[in-house]
């Protein structure tokens, strides 16, 4: 099982890179199951990165929308909610983590994203929007220089 599930899930291209340009502490936060999130960050190749930082909505009581999961990984990680930036491909997560007090960026990258997802995301009111992991280190130094302000996302 745990071999057939590596294989179903694919990496992000450009992830590895993107993160290691950012230099700061990774985590992931994930509604799946506790497996399926560490056979993804095996697959990507990102366990040097990530480490221990490994986070499933099965470790709380409510999974995302709710922020229970962002919330108990910022504690764990001993980092405030309001210092965190969360790169997330749907709805629910970026609500969870906007209902945590954290800043988001939102993907559309990935190949189970379906075409006009931009445009809905941006129609919903959300500003930061990602294409290519490649943006990830500008919106990061954007954060870091104050530019999100007040606003989520």
């Amino acid at each position: 099982m745990s071999r057939e599930l590596a294989q179903s899930v694919g990496p992000i291209a450009g992830v590895r890179a993107a993160l290691e340009r950012c230099g700061l502490l990774v985590a992931v936060v994930s509604n799946s199951r506790m497996e399926r999130v560490q056979a993804s960050v095996r697959r990507a190749g990102l366990e040097e990165i990530v480490r221990e930082r490994v986070f499933s909505a099965q470790q709380v009581e409510r999974p995302k929308p709710f922020p229970d999961v962002y919330l108990f990984a910022a504690k764990a990680l001993g980092v405030d909610p309001a210092r965190c930036l969360v790169i997330e491909d749907s709805i629910a997560g970026l609500s969870a983590a906007r209902a945590a007090g954290m800043k988001t960026v939102a993907f559309v990258g990935a190949s189970h994203i379906p075409g006009g997802y931009a445009q809905v995301l941006g129609d919903m009111g959300v500003t930061r929007i990602m294409k290519h992991m490649d943006e990830l280190p500008a919106f990061v130094e954007a954060g870091v220089r104050g530019e999100f302000g007040d606003v989520m996302s």
